[in-house]
């Protein structure tokens, strides 16, 4: 079937002609760029992903998934209030799109909307309830929130779901020391460096709970350690407190 497409010029007024592109032919191109969307964000080429992905978008703007890596894509290079538009767009949707919460709610964590972040983990964890990084995340928000006590419960819930989750058992340790259970973060950076032994942010922290403790010999050790793995400003607290 062809189809007329009138073109307007300034001055003169041709009639072109254009053949329809047959759909089998728009598919091909909506997988090529939607992969190409892919390979580039792989690649870290985050603008050219996005451009990739407004091209299927073109073909096809009714894809939630599209409009969702597009907004991984966006929030990639800090621009979370246009991650937001897409995760929106793909939500609407698909209204039981978890991962698309999932990452609306990061991209506003990023854009310090905690409120909002939180409702859309709460959704997200209702929606799959087996995913320990949604837990994780949801946990950082109420630390942030200064809800310790939720903070941890999911923290423990995340690692419930995966035992072998040393940054949500380092969060845990956190939570922990802002709630003043200086033994109990203690134990939970031991866990977290017992999963990774180059864990710099765990021993850095088990350092700091050492400190509050009394422990200015292990502590030492500790902050030493996490020079070594890279954490910088270790070496300030042990310069400053270890003599």
């Amino acid at each position: 079937m062809k189809k007329s497409i009138l073109l307007f010029v300034t001055g003169c007024f041709p009639t072109l002609f254009m053949e329809a592109q047959t759909q089998d032919s728009i598919n091909e191109k909506l997988v090529l760029y939607y992969n190409q969307g892919i390979e580039y964000y792989e690649q870290k080429n985050y603008a050219a992903a996005i451009k990739a992905y407004e091209k299927a978008i073109q073909l096809n703007p009714n894809d939630p998934d599209t409009y969702n890596n597009k907004g991984n894509a966006e929030g990639k290079i800090n621009k979370y209030k246009e991650a937001v538009i897409d995760f929106n767009k793909a939500i609407q949707l698909n209204p039981k799109h978890t991962v698309a919460y999932g990452n609306r709610a990061y991209a506003k964590y990023n854009l310090q909307d905690y409120t909002g972040a939180l409702t859309d983990y709460n959704k997200a964890t209702e929606l799959d309830s087996a995913n320990s990084e949604l837990y994780n995340n949801r946990g950082d928000v109420k630390s942030i929130l200064k809800d310790y006590a939720g903070a941890i419960a999911d923290y423990t819930k995340a690692v419930k779901l995966d035992p072998q989750y040393a940054l949500a058992l380092n969060n845990r340790g956190i939570a922990k020391l802002n709630s003043d259970d200086l033994a109990g973060a203690k134990d939970d950076f031991t866990l977290a460096i017992k999963i990774d032994r180059k864990y710099a942010d765990a021993y850095f922290n088990r350092a700091n709970a050492s400190m509050r403790l009394g422990d200015i010999m292990n502590a030492c050790g500790d902050w030493g350690k996490a020079g070594e793995l890279g954490y910088v400003e270790a070496y300030e607290y042990a310069n400053k407190n270890c003599k």
